[in-house]
Protein backbone atom coordinates (compact mmCIF):
# COMPACT_ATOMS: atom_id res chain seq x y z
CA UNK A 1 0.00 0.00 0.00
CA UNK A 2 1.93 3.67 -1.26
CA UNK A 3 2.16 5.96 1.30
CA UNK A 4 0.16 9.18 1.43
CA UNK A 5 1.45 12.53 2.12
CA UNK A 6 -0.44 15.10 3.44
CA UNK A 7 -0.42 18.38 2.70
CA UNK A 8 -2.20 21.43 4.24
CA UNK A 9 -5.40 22.01 2.52
CA UNK A 10 -5.37 25.08 0.29
CA UNK A 11 -7.85 27.07 0.39
CA UNK A 12 -9.42 28.53 -3.49
CA UNK A 13 -8.71 32.01 -1.95
CA UNK A 14 -5.24 31.95 -0.58
CA UNK A 15 -2.71 34.10 -1.03
CA UNK A 16 0.93 33.89 -2.73
CA UNK A 17 2.33 35.61 0.19
CA UNK A 18 1.39 34.42 3.73
CA UNK A 19 1.52 36.18 7.42
CA UNK A 20 2.52 34.60 10.55
CA UNK A 21 -1.10 33.99 11.20
CA UNK A 22 -1.56 32.44 7.93
CA UNK A 23 1.20 30.20 7.67
CA UNK A 24 -0.07 28.77 10.96
CA UNK A 25 -3.50 27.86 9.61
CA UNK A 26 -2.13 26.71 6.93
CA UNK A 27 0.35 24.17 8.46
CA UNK A 28 -1.91 24.13 11.41
CA UNK A 29 0.30 24.77 14.11
CA UNK A 30 0.19 27.76 16.25
CA UNK A 31 1.38 31.26 15.62
CA UNK A 32 3.68 31.40 18.96
CA UNK A 33 5.42 28.04 17.07
CA UNK A 34 6.36 29.30 14.34
CA UNK A 35 8.29 32.67 15.61
CA UNK A 36 11.35 31.11 17.09
CA UNK A 37 12.18 28.65 13.85
CA UNK A 38 11.62 31.80 11.31
CA UNK A 39 14.25 34.12 13.65
CA UNK A 40 16.32 30.96 13.06
CA UNK A 41 15.90 30.21 9.55
CA UNK A 42 14.51 26.57 10.35
CA UNK A 43 10.76 28.08 8.28
CA UNK A 44 11.40 29.69 4.58
CA UNK A 45 10.70 33.36 5.25
CA UNK A 46 11.71 36.84 5.29
CA UNK A 47 11.19 39.59 8.12
CA UNK A 48 9.90 43.14 6.73
CA UNK A 49 10.33 45.13 9.83
CA UNK A 50 8.76 43.43 12.62
CA UNK A 51 6.37 41.17 10.49
CA UNK A 52 7.16 38.07 8.64
CA UNK A 53 6.41 37.05 5.10
CA UNK A 54 6.63 33.49 3.57
CA UNK A 55 5.34 32.82 -0.20
CA UNK A 56 3.00 29.76 -0.12
CA UNK A 57 5.13 28.00 -2.98
CA UNK A 58 8.35 28.26 -0.77
CA UNK A 59 6.72 26.59 1.90
CA UNK A 60 5.05 23.71 -0.25
CA UNK A 61 8.67 23.25 -1.88
CA UNK A 62 9.66 23.04 1.91
CA UNK A 63 7.56 20.55 3.41
CA UNK A 64 8.13 18.58 0.14
CA UNK A 65 11.51 18.32 1.13
CA UNK A 66 10.95 17.71 4.66
CA UNK A 67 8.46 14.81 3.38
CA UNK A 68 8.89 11.03 5.24
CA UNK A 69 10.64 8.80 2.97
CA UNK A 70 8.46 5.91 0.95
CA UNK A 71 9.39 3.82 4.13
CA UNK A 72 7.12 5.97 6.21
CA UNK A 73 10.39 7.08 8.46
CA UNK A 74 11.01 10.89 8.73
CA UNK A 75 14.24 12.03 7.02
CA UNK A 76 17.24 12.68 8.60
CA UNK A 77 16.45 16.72 8.16
CA UNK A 78 13.57 16.81 9.93
CA UNK A 79 15.21 16.41 13.57
CA UNK A 80 15.92 20.22 13.19
CA UNK A 81 12.91 21.15 13.04
CA UNK A 82 10.53 21.99 16.67
CA UNK A 83 8.65 19.11 17.64
CA UNK A 84 5.58 21.18 17.24
CA UNK A 85 6.45 21.86 13.41
CA UNK A 86 7.48 18.12 13.54
CA UNK A 87 4.32 16.62 14.45
CA UNK A 88 2.44 19.17 12.14
CA UNK A 89 4.79 17.97 9.00
CA UNK A 90 4.41 14.46 9.47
Amino acid sequence: MPSTILRPARAASAPDVLTSSDLARYLQVSKSSLYKPSQEGKVPGQQVGKHWRFRRETIDRWLDSRAPDVTGWPCASNSAAPASLQKALL
